[in-house]
């Protein structure tokens, strides 16, 4: 049995689930690898690239007990530009300093995953998967790794930008996440809200911009995806998005 149909077989008795492997696999066509990771590995993930003419597209699945729900969550991210929902393939570092341009292009990039979960998280309950399994219990959604800069920032008395970024995006994926039903970035949210309001000048327009952005359900419409992203970038004092993938569909 092949890899992909190992991977196929976890979606068996959800005809819906089936339909969007279905709309995946005849988007990307034979630019679509699928594969399952070895035992011990722990987060499945995506990842979409330019090469050449064409776009690669990838799935890993990581075998655990919600290897289906993994599976279908990691489809959802690459159906959603076959719904329409442009990609942001690169982002603008110009005028960043060295740190702020480190800092700032991985939190750019988490935010962007971040974003495509605001996107599909109701499609993803539409298919029948618990709520409880759409983030993995580790993973970068509630990683702390940026949040130990931040506090090694906060004596600086010139990195406001800096701060920004960091707590600014830390502050959006972790309480999407937690929004999500994920423990652990409950559990992290204090801990983000307490250093962004030390340390963050305007931290408390932030949160609530972001609360108003996420109630007004931009992400949910493709139409409106690209300009939606921009904005939030720009509210979180992340680089704006340089480039976008816009794919269509395979005749």
């Amino acid at each position: 049995m092949s890899t992909s149909d190992a991977l196929e077989d976890l979606l068996q008795g959800n005809e819906g689930a089936q339909g969007l492997l279905q709309i995946v696999k005849s988007f990307y066509g034979p630019s679509l690898s699928m594969h399952r990771l070895r035992p011990g590995e722990t987060t499945s993930r995506f990842s979409l690239a330019p090469s050449g003419n064409s776009i690669t597209a990838s799935v890993s699945v990581a075998p655990t007990e919600r290897a289906a729900s993994a599976f279908v969550h990691e489809l959802l991210h690459l159906a959603l530009r076959a719904w329409g929902f442009p990609y942001v393939a690169t982002f603008d570092g110009t005028g960043l300093s060295p740190l702020q341009k480190q800092i700032g292009l991985i939190e750019a990039v988490e935010v962007r995953n971040a974003i495509d979960h605001e996107a599909f998280r109701p499609r993803y309950l539409a298919l029948g998967y618990p709520a409880n399994e759409f983030l993995s219990p580790g993973g970068h959604d509630t990683d702390l790794v940026n949040l130990d800069w931040a506090s090694k920032l906060e004596d600086a008395a010139d990195n406001q930008t800096t701060r920004r970024m960091v707590i600014g995006g830390a502050y959006f994926r972790i309480s999407s996440a937690a929004e999500h039903g994920n423990d652990q970035a409950a559990d992290v949210l204090p801990q983000v809200l307490a250093i962004g309001n030390r340390s963050v000048a305007d931290f408390g327009s932030i949160v609530e911009t972001v609360g108003a952005w996420r109630e007004s359900g931009a992400a949910l419409e493709a139409v409106t995806f690209q300009e939606t992203t921009g904005t939030l970038l720009k509210i979180l004092g992340l680089p704006p998005a340089l480039d976008f993938l816009g794919l269509s569909a395979r005749s």
